[in-house]
């Protein structure tokens, strides 16, 4: 399917932390069609996090947390599958200590 949109032209990818390994697999096909990094654009989300193990029987599939501590471990997890294909402004790359409880506004304009 990735495949296939990319040659029609889709440069825009979008992934999660809670579509379970969403995030290595798309780095992983980026890497392996030499696919750079400039190349196309790839979004994540956080504050989620995915724990149903992919059981469709589990009782709880994600967890819904938007503290600061959670918004660090993301982003250092998303940075590590995504590499350099992960985008974000440096304006608004470090989180800020303050709690992030509902919404992005934890962001600061810092540099990393």
């Amino acid at each position: 399917m990735l495949d296939a949109a990319y040659a029609h032209g889709v440069r825009y990818f979008d992934a999660a932390r809670s579509y379970g390994r969403a995030e290595e697999f798309l780095s992983s096909w980026l890497d392996s069609r030499g696919i750079a990094p400039g190349d196309v654009t790839v979004g994540s989300k956080w504050g989620y996090t995915y724990t149903a193990d992919w059981r469709a029987d589990a009782e709880v599939h994600e967890v819904k947390e938007h503290s600061a501590a959670v918004l660090e471990r993301q982003w250092r997890e998303s940075s590590g599958h995504l590499g350099g294909y992960l985008n974000v402004p440096k304006s608004t790359r470090r989180p800020s200590t303050a709690a992030c409880s509902t919404s992005m506004r934890c962001w600061t304009n810092s540099p990393v």
